[in-house]
């Protein structure tokens, strides 16, 4: 016979989410499947990079890019250079293979990456909204069923998590140019940021008479207001921009219900599987890291730009008071570098190959969990939709992720990228007579 304690009051979501963090982190290989173990260890998840389709295929590489479909993303400043109305969209698939001291699972996943509008309002400037994905908490984790045994009973035990969700940003900004002032173009903008999280643990214990299914779920939900900044100042071939952004301290909930289902041949206990055993809720300030970046461009010629990024998001500055996982106490440094090649961008009638863009670039990105990383190299193209009105982008990404913790552990990720950008200038002046 199995009996089984209820969870107490004094049990909070910190404390699960880190014993199961560590029971995951400790299985044995050959009896576990996982979709992005270390995600389990960042508190609101892996962090999805903000790019439109130019820049992915430049390895994320945008704060001081001049691109009319990266709009606002990473430095609203670019909206200083946009004249015509602008739409921009990014769908990724993402393919992970987890290896673990030889035993390896493959999942997929997918998701609307970033939709941007830009809309020139004259001499205001010009006006941005846009739509982005920015961190995702998905993961999976399954053991094998394990046996034990207990007097004369045998023990059979088998447990799970899933977890969902991540963060989405809304968010509308304003750039424009600065004549006067070396044409230094300038932005800012406000965001309103969604995180929500479900997680849930699934637990059956059995023995020859009996079955006990545990159900423990958790969904946590974070709103809070955030701005961006920056800046691009162009200097003959040369391009350099910084951008920021900075998050204000809301209020995280989390709802956390515990269902159990039991049977067993002498009917001595049970459970009703929609009624909760245990049902708490919890709140707290919680604030997101804000973060700094600098970056630089060169147009080497007519058909060649080279740029780079350096930036840092300032993890020493986020808390949850316990109710999500911790992070790391230092900066998260990040890096990107990226090319763009396009054959003849400037004749009059060039052939439709010659003006195809092609780009590739390298990053490197350390987690919010303490001693994690990854990096990746990217490759792409962009096709020209009729008349230079539109771009059709195609690009993957491959790359690697690990803790140096588990030295055991890696995820090797690809990322394939579909961007859809348009855009038209409406209001067209007449210079001349033919």
């Amino acid at each position: 016979m199995i009996f089984m304690q209820k969870k107490t009051a004094s049990s909070v979501r910190a404390t699960l989410g880190m014993s199961i963090t560590a029971a995951c982190l400790s299985m044995a290989p050959s009896s576990v499947t996982a979709q992005s173990q270390l995600s389990i260890l960042c508190p609101v998840g892996l962090p999805v990079q903000q790019n439109s389709g130019p820049s992915f295929i430049m390895g994320g590489t945008a704060v001081a890019v001049v691109e009319d479909y990266n709009c606002m993303l990473r430095n609203p400043a670019n909206l200083g250079f946009i004249n015509k109305t602008i739409f921009s969209s990014q769908y990724i698939y993402d393919f992970t293979n987890i290896r673990e001291s030889g035993a390896h699972t493959n999942f997929i996943d997918g998701y609307p990456e970033q939709i941007s509008l830009g809309i020139p309002a004259g001499l205001i400037g010009t006006i941005g909204l846009s739509y982005n994905f920015t961190s995702n908490t998905s993961a999976k984790y399954r053991q094998d069923a394990q046996s034990f045994g207990f007097d004369t009973s045998t023990i059979e035990y088998k447990s799970g998590i899933v977890l969902s969700g991540g963060t989405t940003v809304w968010q509308v900004g304003w750039g424009r140019e600065l004549p006067s002032f070396m044409h230094l173009r300038i932005g800012a903008s406000y965001k309103r940021v969604y995180f929500a999280s479900t997680q849930t643990v699934l637990r059956t214990i059995s023995d020859e008479s009996s079955t006990v299914d545990s159900r423990d779920s958790t969904y946590s939900q974070l709103k809070c207001n955030g701005a961006g900044g920056g800046i691009m100042l162009p200097l003959g071939k040369f391009r350099v921009g910084l951008s920021g952004e900075y998050f204000f301290a809301g209020e995280l909930k989390v709802d956390n219900a515990i269902y159990s289902a039991s049977s067993d041949t002498t009917n001595s206990f049970g459970y009703n599987s929609s009624v909760p055993v245990d049902h708490k809720f919890a709140s707290a300030g919680m604030r997101l890291p804000p973060s700094l970046t600098a970056g630089a461009s060169y147009m080497v010629n007519k058909e060649w730009q080279a740029a780079v990024d350096l930036g840092a998001t300032f993890w020493n500055y986020y808390y949850s008071h316990g109710l999500l996982e911790d992070s790391r106490d230092d900066a998260a440094i990040s890096f990107s570098s990226g090319v763009q090649y396009v054959p003849v961008p400037t004749i009059m009638n060039p052939r439709y190959q010659e003006t195809i863009r092609y780009g590739a670039g390298f990053r490197y990105t350390q987690l919010s969990a303490d001693k994690s990383s990854e990096y990746a190299i990217s490759v792409g193209t962009g096709l020209p939709i009729g008349r230079q009105n539109g771009l059709l982008t195609f690009g993957a990404e491959f790359g690697r992720r690990t803790n140096s913790n588990y030295s055991g552990l890696s995820e090797n990720f690809a990322h394939l990228s579909i961007g859809i950008n348009g855009g038209r200038k409406w209001n067209k002046s007449s210079t001349g007579n033919y």
